[in-house]
């Protein structure tokens, strides 16, 4: 393979030290607070509505930022905001659950920054001769992350501390700063970001963004089932194996499922097959979660997560693949800023829906409410999945009209 250039080679390293980071928040985090607060889900909860109120607000007011200023600076803004976050953490210790609230607004802040720049960015950094080489290596080094880190991490919290494990993190974030300044500065546009301008031209073009409408609703729901659902599903493995290395053990586990779902995505998934692939993907995790009804334990948890592992995953694929393709109308082709920051902010609005309701759950402290919700939750895949087949059914018809 071709030696890729220190910009690319920085812009993968970025990349892999966010996903180490990104898998141990959302994992042991959680997990940490759920046993600082003796399983109380509410401190879960309100952190999240916190930080994705906050991530959604930053896209909404950073867009023209983002699309006239540097886009590097912002990139590595959200990266140094992350590092004092995950310092934070380091050195509040146990006292996290005290200053949960604070917490929430570093995270939204940093996360809010760091990926309004990143959607920007990627397309500008690496150049075109570099493509293949990043697209390979990035996704090797995004396999061996989701195969490796879950167990070593959840290992090293057993045999030493979350405070000790979170240290580690913080010297990471660190290289990921150091790696950002190889970074060239990306150009910058001259357009201004006009949000509203852009939803009334959508609505204006008519059936040739119906597509672009329809994956605005499918960002909802994603917010409501994809995010949620990873808080539930660890919540429910630590309240039925316990430690953090059983946390690990499993997530390596269902990771590797996960790869193996990609691969067949890769190699066989064509938008001609679109409404099979999301019609199986979509009912068989809704089965799954019927197990819970009748009860939590480690046979039903490990066979809901084994089939979320491989299907939920494809249809996660479909779904990144739609919304980028929806916007394949060449009257919105300087629109994509717009577009990335709205479908943001819906995955806000759905988000911050989704940990409200845990929230309502959380207070009412009734296990037969956590598996409703952990039903319904799973339910909201069947009109996620509606508006995923009518997106893609639309890219076909634009793909038949083109081939004529």
């Amino acid at each position: 393979m071709k030696k890729l250039k220190k910009q690319t080679m920085a812009l993968i390293i970025c990349e892999a030290i966010m996903s180490i980071s990104k898998m141990f928040l959302d994992t042991f985090l959680v997990a940490y607070f759920f046993q600082l607060t003796n399983q109380n889900i509410t401190v879960i909860s309100i952190y999240y509505i916190i930080s994705y109120f906050i991530c959604g607000t930053i896209f909404w007011l950073g867009g023209d930022i983002i699309k006239t200023k540097n886009q590097i600076k912002v990139f590595q803004c959200g990266m140094v905001i992350n590092c004092i976050y995950i310092l934070a953490i380091g050195l509040l210790g146990e006292k996290c659950k005290t200053f949960y609230y604070l917490l929430g607004i570093l995270f939204g802040v940093s996360q809010g920054i760091y990926w309004l720049a990143a959607h920007a960015l990627r397309t500008k950094l690496i150049p075109f001769e570099d493509t293949k080489g990043y697209v390979s290596i990035q996704g090797i080094i995004s396999q061996v992350i989701k195969i490796v880190f879950p167990i070593v991490i959840g290992t090293s919290i057993e045999l030493t501390s979350f405070k000790e494990v979170t240290i580690l993190i913080f010297g990471l974030t660190i290289i990921q700063v150091i790696a950002s300044t190889k970074l060239k500065q990306a150009e910058t546009k001259v357009e201004g970001f006009n949000l509203l301008h852009y939803m009334k031209k959508i609505r204006n073009l008519g059936k040739k963004a119906k597509g672009v409408r329809n994956s605005y609703k499918l960002a909802f729901y994603e917010g409501i089932n994809n995010s949620l659902l990873s808080t539930l599903i660890t919540i429910i493995i630590m309240m039925t194996f316990q430690t953090s290395f059983n946390l690990g053990a499993l997530t390596t586990l269902f990771s590797i499922l996960a790869i193996i779902a990609n691969m067949i995505y890769k190699q066989h998934y064509k938008n001609k097959y679109a409404k099979s692939y999301i019609i199986i993907c979509t009912i068989l995790p809704v089965l799954s979660v019927l197990g819970f009804l009748v009860g939590i334990n480690k046979i039903t948890v490990v066979i809901y997560n084994l089939i979320n592992a491989i299907f939920i995953t494809i249809l996660t694929n479909i779904k990144s693949t739609q919304r980028y393709n929806c916007m394949d109308v060449e009257e919105l082709e300087n629109d994509k800023i717009e577009h990335q920051s709205m479908y943001e902010i819906v995955l806000a609005i759905g988000r911050v829906t989704g940990y409200f309701v845990l929230l309502m759950v959380g207070l009412l402290n009734n296990i037969f409410y956590f598996k409703l919700l952990l039903l319904i939750v799973t339910l909201t895949f069947i009109p996620s999945s509606i508006h995923l087949y009518k997106i893609s059914k639309q890219e076909t018809k634009i793909e038949k009209e083109r081939n004529k």
